[in-house]
């Protein structure tokens, strides 16, 4: 691990669970994990009578989770001369009941489609607080974000030339930022946004400054997903302060600028996609805030110390803790050489993230019994349904229930029909009572849209 990493990323004190923890026992020279010295929010749910009443599996959303993680956001990115916008990225998790609770907050919406658009607006998201990203926008979707006074970040050269003649055919300003996509050593986020570049970025704005109906307001690089390294925000935003130089040049500059999402979560990743970063409760968000600061009171500088506004766009930082996933246990069997398995009824249909993520489940009861490695696999009919390879658990009875945490970015959004219906979420609310958001998957749900053969 280089300096750098060390520097940024601070050791969690056990690579094998999500919680701060105390140890220990000792089974097979393998260290056994057993009790977390900070309780989870999920730890005090009430499995068995939650299950009865919404039915297993069964997601389940702290509000309360939700509120701290956005507070401590306000708290760690305040700078001064800044005012601090986050706006919530939808496609991470837009459940409705999920997206109102950071509504409440003050979160802006950051959306990526316009079926998130539509959401929003759904919502009663008032058009100025609609960020529209993405590589792809139709006419109508441009026309309705200008309509509506929405901030549009341009992906490419054809899309700005599709909203500078929808702007000047409605005749109203379009509100528009610049996405970039820049080199970072071997990294490079750049299937989206403007590749950065002196020459291009010079015509670009030679342009726009000509356009009487667009409005230059953002810069936006939205530079990676679940970021281990702050220097890459750092990276971005030294090169937001080259790219302002060049429209300052043409006489225009932007209000807002935009750092994007792809702050981790502490869910922690599969060892293989670490790259050598140690993931889960040692992510520290703090650091990637003092990292940029420096960066931003540049930028606040050449543009004569006036008031601007900070975007964030987290998702999963956000969300993936405020949800967990409690599964039963179907059966118990034999595998390969003497393994164990353990047959759950939640599979990688509603826990696609799974390929990314070392889940690590909790027993709802304490077992006095012997903890061994356990391979938990899912109802479905594939081989590759398997939410864990190696979990040490107690030896568990049908029936018994499991909480898999940190499953609130991009399981539901990218969650399958197949096979067996999706189960049901509920939200904890300010009571930690439960309310309903999404009921159970029936029949209907899945063949709604299909002509059944005479």
């Amino acid at each position: 691990m280089t300096t750098t990493k060390k520097k940024y990323i601070s050791a969690t004190i056990a690579r094998m669970s999500n919680q701060t923890i105390t140890v220990s026992k000792h089974v097979n020279n393998n260290v056994i994990l057993l009790k977390p010295i900070q309780e989870m929010w999920y730890d005090t749910l009430d499995c068995d009578k939650l299950t009865a009443k919404f039915g297993s599996p069964l997601f389940v959303v702290s509000k309360e989770t939700i509120k701290q993680k956005v507070n401590h956001l306000k708290k760690i990115f305040n700078f001064p001369g800044y005012e601090l916008v986050i706006g919530y990225s939808f496609k991470t998790n837009y459940l409705p009941g999920v997206c109102k609770v950071f509504l409440e907050e003050g979160c802006w919406a950051e959306v990526v489609s316009e079926m998130e658009y539509d959401l929003a607006r759904r919502l009663n998201v008032s058009g100025d607080k609609i960020i529209f990203n993405g590589p792809h926008k139709t006419d109508e979707g441009i026309a309705n974000t200008i309509k509506n006074g929405s901030i549009l970040h341009l992906d490419n050269i054809q899309e700005y030339e599709r909203v500078c003649q929808i702007a000047s055919d409605l005749q109203i300003c379009a509100n528009v930022g610049i996405r970039f996509n820049f080199q970072y050593y071997n990294y490079s986020w750049d299937k989206f946004g403007f590749r950065f570049n002196e020459e291009e970025f010079n015509v670009l704005f030679e342009d726009m400054a000509k356009q009487k109906y667009i409005n230059f307001v953002s810069l936006h690089n939205h530079c990676g997903t679940y970021i281990l390294e702050p220097d890459l925000y750092v990276a971005s935003i030294n090169t937001m302060y080259l790219i302002i130089q060049m429209a300052q040049k043409h006489g225009i500059a932007p209000s807002m600028i935009d750092i994007g999402g792809g702050l981790p979560s502490t869910a922690p990743l599969r060892e293989k996609y670490t790259a050598g970063y140690i993931t889960g409760n040692g992510i520290n968000l703090a650091l990637y805030a003092d990292a940029i600061a420096p960066g931003l009171e540049k930028i606040r500088k050449l543009l004569g110390n006036k008031k601007l506004r900070l975007v964030l766009e987290p998702g999963r930082a956000v969300i993936d803790e405020a949800v967990a996933l409690i599964t039963t246990v179907i059966a118990n069997k034999n595998g390969k050489h003497d393994s164990k398995i353990t047959l759950i009824d939640a599979g990688v249909n509603i826990l696609p993230t799974t390929t990314w993520y070392n889940r690590v489940p909790k027993v709802a009861k304490q077992h006095d019994s012997e903890y061994t490695k356990q391979r938990l696999c899912g109802p479905l009919c594939m081989q590759i349904d398997v939410i864990s390879e190696g979990s040490y658990l107690p030896n568990l009875k049908p029936g018994d229930h499991m909480i898999i945490p940190n499953v609130g970015a991009y399981n539901h959004t990218q969650s399958m029909q197949f096979i067996q219906y999706r189960p049901a979420t509920i939200l904890m609310d300010d009571n930690f009572k439960p309310v309903l958001i999404q009921r159970k998957e029936n029949f209907d749900d899945v063949f709604l849209r299909d002509i059944f053969p005479k």
